[in-house]
């Protein structure tokens, strides 16, 4: 079901005038993604594009939506080829790699995908990330990807086969 047009506008505008224009949190009325019977993506706020876009006690997540301060960590992935620590040497059969955290809610897959990551860093760290994003897929297309979960405290752990 698509959302009336104009609809959220008109709410944002209307809470603009009660409220004052910058304490509404409203943003794009229709952001990308929204509508064909979709959330408009994992969480419950406005799409948004720094922290001054969400209500009070919400965060602007690295998906570009808000959420509850909550419901927002910070993942740590690493990774290591054939069982070794990445090097030079190690990585030189990997182009840059592609790295994609994933939620799925009510079976619907969201993607939040970075690249390139270089090889050689064995680590990426990101902050604000919903704690629905609870797995990572990293590889790259040349070598395939490798898939697993993150763990309650933030952490992932991949070991990549050697080429």
């Amino acid at each position: 079901m698509r959302a009336v047009p104009g609809l959220p506008l008109i709410v944002c505008v209307a809470a603009a005038v009660a409220f004052g224009a910058g304490a509404t949190g409203c943003s794009d009325p229709d952001p990308p993604g929204f509508g064909y019977g979709l959330p408009p993506a994992p969480g419950d706020g406005a799409f948004c594009q720094s922290d001054v876009d969400c209500f009070a006690g919400q965060q602007c997540a690295r998906s570009n939506y808000c959420f509850a301060a909550g419901d927002l960590r910070a993942v740590h992935v690493n990774w290591t080829i054939g069982g070794m620590p990445v090097s030079s040497d190690v990585c030189s059969k990997y182009s840059d790699l592609e790295l994609s955290f994933i939620a799925i809610p009510l079976g619907v897959q969201y993607d939040l995908t970075f690249a390139p990551v270089p090889c050689v860093e064995g680590k990426f760290t990101i902050d604000k990330l919903p704690k629905n994003y609870d797995e990572i897929a990293l590889g790259s297309t040349d070598l395939g990807y490798e898939s697993g979960p993150v763990d309650a405290i933030g952490n992932a752990y991949i070991d990549l086969p050697a080429p």
